[in-house]
């Protein structure tokens, strides 16, 4: 069996398309943010799905923020930053077409940042959700016949 590499992920949000892909260390820090927060907060970890993200963050997303330390937050915008290889529909104030760079995913507001990051986890978890879902739809200790 082959390995199966994404090379990118499309995530829609701030009516944008940006093309996400995993940044090592980026998911690092953000993993052990997690972790460390998960653990003081005593919660097993969050779930962003269900929440939505293709818009500027309102008051549910808010109060999840609200909770998360610092390093935390920095390790989400991190993975926009390092992790955005394109984009699509993204201007500047002056309605010019931004090209993808580092300076531009840079100078981006904080809260748009967060808003595509958090999108890209919600993405990243509906996928993982899915490749959990059993392939046959049994119940009890009933096998599928053969």
């Amino acid at each position: 069996m082959a390995v199966k590499v994404r090379m990118n992920l499309q995530v829609e949000a701030l009516g944008a398309t940006f093309h996400m892909r995993p940044h090592d260390g980026s998911w690092a820090r953000f993993t052990k943010s997690i972790a460390e927060f998960a653990g003081a907060a005593g919660a097993a970890g969050l779930e962003f799905e269900g929440l939505e993200f293709d818009e500027r963050l309102g008051g549910e997303q808010w109060a999840l923020i609200a909770a998360m330390p610092a390093e935390l937050l920095e390790a989400a915008c991190d993975l926009f930053v390092q992790g955005c290889i394109a984009w699509a529909g993204v201007e500047d104030e002056a309605g010019n077409v931004l090209l993808c760079n580092f300076e531009a995913k840079s100078a981006m507001d904080f809260e748009d940042k967060l808003t595509v990051a958090f999108a890209y986890i919600a993405t990243m978890q509906d996928i993982e959700a899915k490749k959990a879902e059993p392939a046959s739809s049994t119940t009890g200790d009933t096998l599928p016949a053969e």
